[in-house]
């Protein structure tokens, strides 16, 4: 089983990418690698209380470089009409930035490990299959 990066912070977006005969027309995670330039990980979660297929992408602390990668996933989120996407930081704490607000975000408090029955009596939770581990923001 892969390691979870700890200290490393990222971003958890969805894409959504279907057809008019709902199937996939791209392959998401294809698309976010060569946007974002980084090997994005296949998860589960729900945001607003409805179940999507989402996918987790580490980077290195270094600030610069991570700021550019929140305004690549920014602009993905944009073309693919996503609300926002989830930005957690190397100290776990997390924050929506709305991708077609301008600079708007919103704090969510801490990125924290939780059982299935906690995380699934929230609207918004991460089930990482990796690590077989659930996650909410409190």
């Amino acid at each position: 089983m892969k390691q979870f990066h700890i200290n490393k912070p990222f971003i958890v977006m969805a894409l959504n990418i279907i057809d008019t005969h709902n199937q996939c027309v791209h392959s998401e995670r294809k698309v976010l690698k060569d946007a974002i330039g980084s090997n994005p990980h296949k998860m589960l979660g729900s945001y607003k209380g409805v179940e999507e297929t989402s996918y987790i992408t580490f980077y290195p602390t270094d600030e610069t470089k991570f700021n550019h990668a929140i305004s690549k996933a920014k602009h993905i989120g944009r073309l693919y009409s996503q609300e926002s996407i989830l930005v957690v930081d190397q100290y776990r704490n997390a924050k929506l930035v709305y991708c077609n607000c301008g600079g708007k975000t919103e704090s969510l408090g801490k990125w924290i490990e939780c059982n299935e029955a906690t995380a699934k009596l929230k609207d918004a939770w991460s089930y990482f299959p990796l690590k077989d581990k659930y996650y909410i923001c409190r």
